[in-house]
């Protein structure tokens, strides 16, 4: 084999990070590990159709052995926690077993606060979108009714600890880290998250989906670690139980506790700005 055989192929350069405009000074964690990923973009295409495959089979299968073993409504509703570790571990399959991928190229990585100025507005942003969507939904009676059932318990283990590490997993770890070597950070925030909305097959939630996604994929973008964005995922889901289970005023209270930590960095960084506006500029040295 020789030189040329081994050589990488050549990427379009990415210049800003996602959300960080020409003039930003901030580098960019991400960069080097995006063009190091071993995947090539058939690949990755051909992971973004798993979830949709994974979720025909698991069905097939739960319907056939619903039917063999008499499964009642609560235990094929409880099935359902087999689909996130099922789309991880095909995930793995196909882009990470015998590839020598690292941890860095999956994000597992020490958390970084570089760039990251922008996600406390992001994340309150977010936040406040979902509660004005959700409101106008139910203002207009097409908020779907939910109430607890048996597998609340299961269902509260799938949403707040299988779910979010296995979806940061597939769709930030790897399909936004995939995508962005070849169409940059942007690009692959907004097809990432397409991909991750279309996949929770609830077209009624799609826009707030989509927007969480690409929250999701900007904050892995900005600290270069897939750790905040399990966290995030969690806190999410974690606030939608409670609101399905009824504890609307403890959600209220998470919420707001968790807007205002989010956007302190903010007001923090506003104070500094301030304080060097109003001191003017630094007396020379004697």
């Amino acid at each position: 084999m020789t030189d040329n055989d081994t050589r990488e192929p050549d990427l379009p350069q990415v210049s800003a990070p996602l959300g960080e405009g020409t003039a930003g000074a901030v580098s960019e964690p991400l960069e080097k590990v995006a063009h190091s990923v071993p995947w090539s973009a058939r690949e990755i295409w051909l992971a973004a159709a798993l979830p949709g495959a994974i979720l025909v089979i698991l069905s097939m299968l739960i319907l056939i052995g619903g039917d063999i073993l008499h499964w009642s409504h609560t235990e094929l509703d409880a099935s359902a926690i087999l689909f996130g570790p099922s789309l991880a571990f095909a995930g793995w399959l196909l882009l990470v077993r015998g590839r020598g991928t690292g941890r860095k190229e999956l994000g597992l990585q020490a958390f970084q606060l570089r760039g990251s100025m922008l996600v406390p507005m992001l994340l309150v942003v977010d936040f406040i979108f979902v509660l004005a969507y959700t409101g106008l939904l139910d203002m207009y009676g097409a908020l779907p009714f939910t109430k607890a059932t048996e597998t609340l318990p299961l269902a509260v283990i799938n949403s707040v600890l299988v779910a979010p590490v296995c979806e940061e997993f597939f769709y930030r770890a790897l399909l936004f880290i995939g995508l962005r070597r070849y169409y940059g950070p942007r690009r692959a925030a907004v097809f990432s998250a397409a991909v991750f909305a279309i996949y929770h097959l609830d077209p009624l939630f799609f826009v707030p989906l989509f927007i969480s996604g690409i929250v999701l994929a900007s904050l892995l973008d900005a600290t270069g670690s897939i750790w905040p964005s399990i966290l995030l995922h969690a806190a999410w889901n974690t606030w939608i139980e409670m609101g399905e289970a009824g504890f609307w005023i403890v959600a209220l209270i998470a919420f707001l506790t968790m807007a205002v930590v989010a956007i302190s960095p903010l007001w923090f960084a506003v104070h500094r700005f301030w304080q060097r506006a109003a001191g003017g500029p630094p007396s020379p040295p004697p």
